[in-house]
């Protein structure tokens, strides 16, 4: 993640915050040389779908911070190792059915006003489509990899109750929002 405070750019200097961006951006090349596929995530595109991203009024940061985001004082540029996404749900027992590079061909033959699909993913009888908005979650909200398999899980849990799955409320979401 690249964070750009305007405050703090005057007070170090423009030649320390260069060098700052520069190792951040030489870190995301290196994963880029090594072949992971990494998409950016700029936080004023949240606005352009807000009903994809919780609002950053909400967030577990100071006031100030939220404030410098909404307004723009302080700027966030997150980058989301789409890669090491898939490997981690390789390791909880995944298997990946179509990978980004397919999902994209795929996606070039579609309407372009239907949701971009990353991957597609298999666990025993169940197929999920992992969504472009979910990935942004991880990268909008800060969501750990996990939190997205645990949404993707909770159906393999109800699959052996009678009733039919729709929505996944995680843990402490509706305190937030009520």
């Amino acid at each position: 993640m690249y964070s750009c405070d305007a405050h703090t750019l005057g007070q170090i200097g423009l030649d320390q915050a260069q060098e700052l961006f520069e190792n951040a951006r030489s870190y995301t090349d290196k994963l880029l040389d090594q072949g992971d596929i990494v998409l950016p995530f700029f936080a004023d595109d949240r606005y352009i779908n807000v009903q994809n991203s919780a609002p950053i009024s909400i967030f577990p940061f100071p006031e100030s911070a939220r404030v410098k985001l909404i307004t723009g004082a302080t700027y966030l540029w997150t980058f989301v190792n789409v890669s090491a996404v898939l490997r981690y749900f390789e390791q909880r027992g995944w298997t990946i059915v179509a990978t980004p590079e397919e999902c994209l061909r795929h996606a070039e033959e579609q309407n372009p006003r239907v949701e971009p699909i990353i991957a597609k993913l298999r666990k025993g009888r169940r197929t999920v489509q992992l969504s472009y908005h979910l990935i942004a979650r991880i990268g909008y909200e800060f969501w750990k990899p996990r939190t997205l398999i645990d949404m993707c899980e909770v159906p393999l849990d109800l699959a052996t109750e009678q009733r039919a799955w729709r929505f996944t409320n995680l843990i402490g979401e509706a305190e937030i929002w009520d």
